[in-house]
């Protein structure tokens, strides 16, 4: 992943693509920190299962010198990853998150 200090902004999106989306943009560098930093601890196991019941969440990590990282939730526990500078066979792939990160660092954005 980025290092917290290369990244410029974050956006961050609730919904896309439904009528009730919302999209909030992050340049607090204390804030991106926070919350790259919660992700750091995230434990990921490959699955081929997606769920797309519940609210959708993504967030875009926008590197200082170029390329775009994101990092989309699907459900409680289901995650993909995508690396917009890199073909990598461990990006754009569905992941089943398997240790107890707390989704709410992210849903807390949007209350």
């Amino acid at each position: 992943m980025i290092e917290p200090g290369t990244i410029s902004h974050m956006s961050v999106g609730k919904n896309r693509f439904r009528p009730n989306e919302q999209v909030i943009q992050i340049t607090d560098p204390a804030e991106i920190e926070r919350i790259m930093n919660s992700f750091s601890e995230v434990k990921l196991r490959k699955t081929s299962r997606v769920d797309y019941d519940g609210d959708e969440y993504e967030v875009w990590f926008q590197g200082r010198n170029g390329p775009t990282f994101a990092v989309y939730f699907y459900s409680p526990d289901l995650v993909r990853i995508y690396n917009g500078s890199s073909n990598h066979k461990r990006y754009g792939k569905e992941y089943k998150i398997v240790n107890d990160f707390d989704r709410g660092i992210i849903e807390n954005l949007f209350k």
